[in-house]
């Protein structure tokens, strides 16, 4: 009788994320899937199906971990425009800081799968709507505090915001220089005053 393998599906997948994140889709073979998840070829079809599966599942927990920190970060704090100026520039120098040159498996996915994948369509549409939403429920609670004007649009501020947080990445990752950054951030910041 064969013995199973016990291992933490949630750990495993963890580690899935990383190696997808580290090497991109296409470039991560299912040796290294292997390899880095620790567990056989066929606990890893037989749990998360095929790698296309296996890197949806990576992406969408990648995304709901990143929308869940941003949410409690933004809506946990006293006042709500520091909190996102803090939030903006420690993107800005942690993006210049950053030394292991991952970016964000978001946005790197959709560079690298879109528009020829639908499941990373779906995962990076529900990805950018909640981050927005985080964005907007942090403003309207900024305007509940008086910290941000009753006069702003910030729906519109919230899109804005979310462009400006990604873009961060996808900008410091083309060698922009913090004081660069910090710039654009400042200015940004200003449309809360």
């Amino acid at each position: 009788m064969s013995r199973t393998k016990a291992f933490n599906k949630e750990e495993v997948l963890e580690r899935a994320m990383k190696t997808f994140w580290d090497k991109g889709y296409h470039a991560t073979s299912m040796d290294d899937l292997v390899e880095s998840m620790g567990i056989n070829r066929s606990s890893i079809y037989n749990t998360f199906g095929d790698k296309k599966k296996l890197f949806n599942k990576a992406l969408d927990r990648y995304s709901k971990q990143i929308y869940e920190n941003l949410y409690k970060h933004l809506t946990s704090k006293d006042n709500i425009q520091q909190t996102f100026k803090n939030l903006l520039r420690n993107q800005a120098k942690s993006v210049v800081n950053n030394t292991t040159s991952r970016g964000c498996f978001v946005l790197n996915s959709s560079l690298e799968m879109l528009p020829y994948n639908d499941d990373v369509r779906t995962i990076v549409v529900a990805n950018r709507t909640a981050m927005i939403s985080a964005f907007h429920d942090a403003m309207k609670l900024g305007v509940e505090r008086g910290q941000i004007g009753k006069d702003k649009d910030i729906k519109a501020l919230a899109l804005l915001f979310y462009t400006l947080f990604n873009g961060i990445r996808a900008v410091g990752a083309n060698n922009a220089t913090e004081k660069e950054q910090l710039a654009s951030v400042n200015e940004a910041l200003t449309l809360l005053d």
